[in-house]
């Protein structure tokens, strides 16, 4: 019996041999079969292999509620119809959803579980939308991303996505040199322990459990840890001026040593000055200032420049008068006086003068 939760990573084991020896030998790859009680008709995928011995196969497939991004031959299925399917395990030569010629290694019963009220949603090319199955009544629960994981990864991981694959992201540990300049590329918290390839999802919003939270206490709020390493998270507020990061809240403390603490995501960005619409920064320096920029309609840096002239003052008072100068020497005089006869005085000039009426 197989038990498969779905639109999650299940990983499961099948009491086959597949290890060679003087009998028989096996190929190499693997084909699994299900098929619906409801419809009778049959959906294939590629496993991924965990383990292989001479006891047991242990094999990984993701289940997936959104047709479009199935990839069965990478073991990416979409299936979503809850109860009991049949299956049957396959050997192949090569990778391939065609069981003909492929020799039947298994059978048996599968049970797939379907939660009623089951909403999840997804990032194709970094967009969010929701699939729902039939009858669900939409509500705001818990929002997910799914995507790749493009290095082994363990819950509780902070991820990020700079690259997709065909119509999923690839998840890798949030890089704090890369948030700092590119905040949008975080994505959330992985939900589940994984290896390189295989397929899981990312906590955006809602309630995530079963994360180590030994050293926080409850209603910590959570950052982006800028300090300690690639995809962690902290209690301590971001340094500035990297861009805050806020994740969420710690709703419940792990007991000692076991990761069963419970995380409420909320993931939502404080931005920095650069990030706003209407501001367009280059080659800042210091001392510059925002001026608004009516062509392009956007506040931009500029060197500050001088003040405006000010206004005159109002005039001083008059300054003292200073002393009078010395008189200066008194001239030779020009005239000369000559009394003659008791006559009146008169004044002779170089040359001639008439004196009482007579001539010379």
């Amino acid at each position: 019996m197989i038990n498969l939760d779905y639109n999650t990573i299940n990983s499961f084991i099948l009491y086959v041999d597949t290890i060679d020896n003087e009998i028989e030998t096996f190929e190499d790859y693997f084909l699994l079969g299900f098929t619906d009680g409801f419809n009778n008709t049959t959906t294939y995928v590629v496993p991924t292999v965990l383990a292989r011995n001479s006891r047991y196969l242990k094999l990984s497939i993701t289940l997936t509620n959104d047709s479009n991004l199935e990839d069965a031959i990478d073991s990416l299925v979409y299936m979503v119809q809850g109860g009991n399917w049949d299956y049957t395990l396959y050997n192949t030569a090569s990778a391939t959803l065609d069981p003909t010629g492929a020799t039947v290694l298994d059978t048996g019963q599968m049970v797939l579980n379907v939660p009623a009220d089951s909403i999840v949603f997804y990032n194709p090319d970094y967009t969010f939308g929701v699939k729902l199955l039939d009858n669900e009544t939409p509500r705001a629960r818990d929002i997910y991303v799914f995507g790749r994981l493009n290095s082994d990864l363990t819950v509780g991981d902070v991820i990020m996505s700079t690259e997709s694959e065909n119509t999923y992201p690839l998840f890798v540990k949030a890089v704090p040199a890369t948030i700092a300049a590119n905040p949008e590329y975080l994505i959330g918290v992985l939900t589940a322990t994984g290896l390189t390839g295989e397929f899981g999802f990312a906590s955006r919003y809602g309630i995530l459990s079963g994360v180590d939270t030994n050293t926080l206490t409850q209603d910590t709020e959570l950052f982006y840890d800028y300090e300690n390493g690639d995809g962690k998270f902290t209690s301590v507020t971001t340094t500035k001026p990297n861009p805050i990061i806020i994740l969420g809240k710690v709703i419940k403390e792990s007991t000692l040593n076991t990761n069963d603490g419970v995380l409420f995501m909320s993931v939502k960005y404080i931005d920095n000055l650069s990030s706003l619409s209407d501001v367009a920064l280059t080659g800042v320096t210091n001392g510059q200032v925002l001026t608004y920029d009516t062509a392009t309609g956007t506040w931009v840096n500029a060197d500050g420049g001088s003040g405006g002239t000010g206004t005159s003052g109002t005039s001083g008072t008059s300054g003292v008068s200073g002393t009078s100068g010395t008189s200066g020497t008194s001239g030779t005089s020009g005239l000369t006086d000559i009394d003659i006869d008791g006559g009146t005085p008169s004044s002779i000039y170089g040359g001639s003068q008439v004196i009482d009426g007579g001539g010379i």
